[in-house]
C-alpha cells in the first residue's frame, strides 16, 4: 500500500505532466473513452513507472499518448515525438546548435509537458549561440 505522502507526490507529478489533473481525475477522464482496465493500466502502471523513474520506452510512449488524448490534439503526439527524437539526436551527437530550429515551439512543448525544463533551456541556449 502506498503512503499518503507518496500518493500526494504522484498526484503532483501527474498534475505537472497532465494539464493539472490528479491521478484519479486523469483515470476518470480516460474511462470516458477507454475500458476501465486500460485507463487503470495507463495511469497506475505505465505513468507510475515514469513517476518512480523505472520506465520503459513503452511507458513513455503511453504517457505521451495519454497527454495527446487529454489535450485532444491528434497532431500533438506526432509533433511531440518528432521533437523529442530531434532533441535526443542533437544531444547524442553534441550538435546543440541544431536545436535552434525548435525555438519557436520550445515554450509550447515545455508548457504541455513534452520536454523537460533542462531540454527547454538547451533549446533556448542553442538559439543564443
Amino acid at each position: 500500500m502506498k503512503s499518503n505522502d507518496t500518493i500526494k507526490k504522484f498526484d503532483t507529478f501527474v498534475s505537472h505532466n497532465f494539464f493539472g489533473y490528479s491521478a484519479h481525475t486523469l483515470y476518470q477522464e480516460l474511462c470516458h473513452s477507454y475500458p476501465a482496465e486500460v485507463a487503470s493500466q495507463w495511469v497506475y502502471v505505465n505513468i507510475w513507472h515514469t513517476f518512480i523513474d523505472n520506465d520503459t520506452p513503452e511507458d513513455i510512449d503511453i504517457a505521451r499518448h495519454v497527454a495527446c488524448i487529454i489535450i485532444g490534439d491528434p497532431n500533438f503526439e506526432i509533433r511531440a515525438l518528432a521533437a523529442r527524437d530531434y532533441i535526443e539526436y542533437c544531444i547524442a551527437t553534441h550538435e546543440y546548435e541544431r536545436l535552434a530550429v525548435l525555438t519557436d515551439d520550445a515554450l509550447d512543448l515545455y508548457l504541455k509537458g513534452v520536454i523537460s525544463l533542462h531540454e527547454f533551456k538547451l533549446i533556448i541556449a542553442a538559439n543564443k549561440n
